[in-house]
């Protein structure tokens, strides 16, 4: 992972829904200021040679990253750690362990307006595409990149602890007297 660039974090289990193929198509139109780094398993052979395919045939190849294997718990906060942003350009989803742990790890978020989304990702912790497009995404990478200094990890980690299982577990408790 290289200092020089802004880092992109796609984290998980590799699905079709997770929209990663939009992100690597993206990725083919931002300039040479970025790295994309895909990270996790995927669901089967066939879909991660597709995608592996795609970051090969894309322009920025040299900046891509693509790691389709289990990444164990001692190494998860290492991806984190060098990232600038996690994207997360879901299809559809409810609700996601990824962005609860990019926000426990004070890790700005990119994201489609799916789901809960819209519920956690605001002004200080990232941004919501305004369109679920590749150009949307675009656009939203390139603005994150105008306000990266915007975001603070303190910020994003003390917003994420309201989240934390105790916390949410206090909130409820007074409903079961």
């Amino acid at each position: 992972i290289r200092e020089n660039k802004l880092v992109l974090l796609a984290f998980g289990t590799i699905s079709p829904y997770k929209g990663i193929d939009k992100l690597i198509q993206a990725f083919s139109y931002l300039d040479g200021k970025y790295q994309l780094v895909i990270v996790g398993k995927a669901i089967d052979k066939i879909f991660s040679n597709e995608l592996q395919e795609m970051c090969t045939r894309n322009p920025n190849a040299e900046s891509i990253i693509f790691l389709d294997q289990f990444i164990c718990d001692e190494l998860v906060a290492k991806y984190f750690n060098a990232a600038d942003a996690c994207v997360m350009p879901y299809d559809h989803i409810d609700q996601s362990g990824v962005l609860f742990l990019a926000l426990s790890m004070g890790l700005p978020t990119i994201a489609f307006n799916v789901g809960m989304f819209v519920q956690y990702i605001g002004k200080n912790n990232g941004i919501i595409c305004n369109d679920n497009t590749i150009e949307g995404l675009v656009i939203a990478i390139e603005q994150f990149e105008k306000t990266k200094n915007d975001f603070s990890s303190d910020t994003i980690i003390n917003y994420s602890k309201k989240f934390q299982w105790e916390n949410v577990v206090k909130a409820i408790l007074p409903i079961y007297g």
